[in-house]
Formats: structure tokens, C-alpha cells, sequence
């Protein structure tokens, strides 16, 4: 039998110290490695939900934005139109899809000639032409509705030279 030594080094006792603080130190480490994993996990899922809320909001803000966006340049459409309709007496908005194909283009000869002031029969003929390729309106086609213009008094002609109104003092005064 081998008979122990009672006597303990100073070094023997340092390393015993310093291995029990060690298994002390890494239980402490694996406590607090899971508490961390479980408040990071916890707090991500308070996230998760935040940050569905917030999409769910920004959704219901950008839905009432474009409805607020609609209705103002809906009723801004409107009022447009009622303060041509008073000051003119005719609808100049080319948004009406209810006009008819021979609506369409007197109201686009309106819209021209009052942008323009005065304008020729001609002139009316290439930007209406230009305005609007698909429709391949001819020169009599243009003309026909200048003349349902002329007969409603919406617009005069003297000469070649076509304005709003139906006086011959107007054109004087435009150009």
C-alpha cells in the first residue's frame, strides 16, 4: 500500500481553486448561455409580431391614402369641370367615356380651339390627327363636326379662322 502524503503544496492547493472555480465558471456560462437563448427567442417572436402589425397598418394607411388620393382628384375633376361648364357653358374634360365617337371629336375641337384662342381649319385638322392616330379621323369627319359646332354656337368661323363664340367681335379681340 502506498501511504498518502498529508502534506499539500501550495501549488496543489492553487490548482485545486483554480479547477473548482473553472467547473463553477462554466455551469454559471451554460446558465446564462440558456437564459440569453431564451430571452433572444422571446424577444424575436415579439418581433415578429410587431413587425406584422406594422405591415398590417402600413397596408390599412396606403389603402386610405389611395382612396384619399382617388376622391381628391375626383372631386378636383369635378370642380373643374362645373367651373368650365359655368364659365363656358360647355364640358371640356376629355375623361367623359360617355361621349359618342362625333362627341368625342367636337368636344376635342372645343378643347383646342379655346387652348389656342384662335386656330385654322387646318391646324385643327393635324393636331386633331396627331392628338389621336388611332382613330384616323378624316379631314370630312373633322369638318362635319366643325360645322355641328358652328350650328350650335359653340364656336365661329370667319374665313378660315375659328374661335369660341359666336360673334364676329371675338376673333378681334384674340388675336
Amino acid at each position: 500500500m502506498i501511504l498518502l502524503e498529508s502534506n499539500i503544496t501550495t501549488f496543489d492547493l492553487f490548482s485545486l481553486i483554480a479547477a473548482l472555480t473553472s467547473i463553477v465558471l462554466s455551469i454559471f456560462s451554460l446558465v446564462l448561455a440558456v437564459t440569453f437563448y431564451r430571452w433572444a427567442d422571446k424577444s424575436n417572436k415579439e418581433i415578429v409580431t410587431v413587425a406584422q402589425a406594422i405591415d398590417s397598418n402600413t397596408k390599412k394607411i396606403e389603402n386610405l391614402f389611395d382612396r384619399l388620393y382617388s376622391d381628391t382628384f375626383g372631386i378636383m375633376k369635378s370642380n373643374i369641370e362645373a367651373m368650365q361648364k359655368q364659365l363656358y357653358d360647355y364640358k371640356f374634360s376629355s375623361g367623359d367615356s360617355s361621349l359618342n365617337e362625333p362627341e368625342l371629336l367636337e368636344e376635342t375641337i372645343i378643347t383646342i380651339v379655346a387652348k389656342s384662342k384662335v386656330v385654322t381649319k387646318e391646324s385643327i385638322c393635324i393636331f386633331i390627327q396627331r392628338l389621336h392616330p388611332k382613330n384616323n379621323y378624316s379631314e370630312a369627319a373633322i369638318f362635319s363636326a366643325l360645322e355641328r359646332l358652328v350650328t350650335k354656337g359653340d364656336v365661329y368661323v370667319n374665313q378660315n379662322l375659328i374661335t369660341i363664340g359666336s360673334s364676329e367681335s371675338k376673333i378681334g379681340q384674340s388675336s
